[in-house]
């Protein structure tokens, strides 16, 4: 549902009478009010919900302990205090709009015991991920090239969408069979950016399959010789 803020609270006495609650979808700011307010929400007395998608909030405040599904989309700067998300048994959390930092994924491993699928948009410098992840999935739109050290025993996949080319240091990826990288760039690809893609994707063991896209409307082939054989790189038609 669509809630503008101010209706918020009333929206919210009605929730509070609705203790069997499973699922939740809230926008906080409807298309038209997008950039016009800012808004907080208080999400508590829900003990069975267990899937929740926020959208446009500046602060969230969550009180769910049987929540499975979290997705939070908030403005754009903002940060998101975890103090205020009492929800230990997450399995699955998205993450986009706030301004994370190193700390915060810090506190992602003691927040979120049961993590196993995490996707956030990011612009931090280094993120050391050392939890029992099974999936990570990161976005990143900024023109730094971030480092993530990424530490999972139990990674299965990993997917990076971004327009920077990020250092990848993988420890522990013994269990990492997928990976799937989008790279959106403005540019024409050359061979120079070809042997760079080869020795980007040399982090990652043989035996994985790589799924390669690239958003260039002037893409020139991609010789076999070139990449390794375990790419499968997807480039718009000609």
């Amino acid at each position: 549902m669509d809630v503008y803020p101010s209706e918020w609270k009333r929206v919210q006495k009605h929730l509070s009478c609705c203790p069997s609650l499973e699922a939740l979808t809230v926008d906080m700011s409807p298309r038209s009010y997008i950039g016009r307010c800012k808004s907080s929400l208080q999400l508590v007395n829900v003990p069975k919900l267990k899937k929740a998608y926020l959208r446009n909030v500046q602060k969230i405040r969550i009180e769910a302990p049987a929540l499975r599904t979290l997705y939070c989309e908030g403005w754009i700067r903002a940060k998101l205090d975890l103090n205020l998300i009492a929800c230990n048994n997450v399995k699955e959390l998205e993450i986009k709009g706030f301004r994370l930092t190193k700390k915060f994924f810090q506190e992602l491993n003691s927040k979120f015991p049961l993590l196993e699928d995490l996707a956030v948009l990011f612009d931090s410098k280094e993120i050391d991920f050392f939890k029992s992840l099974k999936r990570l999935h990161l976005h990143n739109y900024s023109d730094s090239s971030p480092t993530v050290k990424i530490n999972c025993e139990n990674l299965r996949s990993f997917k990076y969408c971004g327009m920077s080319t990020p250092l990848i240091i993988l420890v522990n990826s013994s269990s990492l069979q997928e990976t799937e990288h989008s790279l959106f760039n403005d540019y024409q690809i050359t061979m120079r950016w070809l042997l760079w893609l080869r020795r980007y994707v040399g982090n990652f063991q043989q035996n994985q399959v790589l799924n390669f896209w690239c958003t260039d409307s002037t893409v020139i082939p991609l010789p076999s010789l070139i990449l390794p054989a375990n790419i499968v790189a997807n480039v718009p038609a000609q």
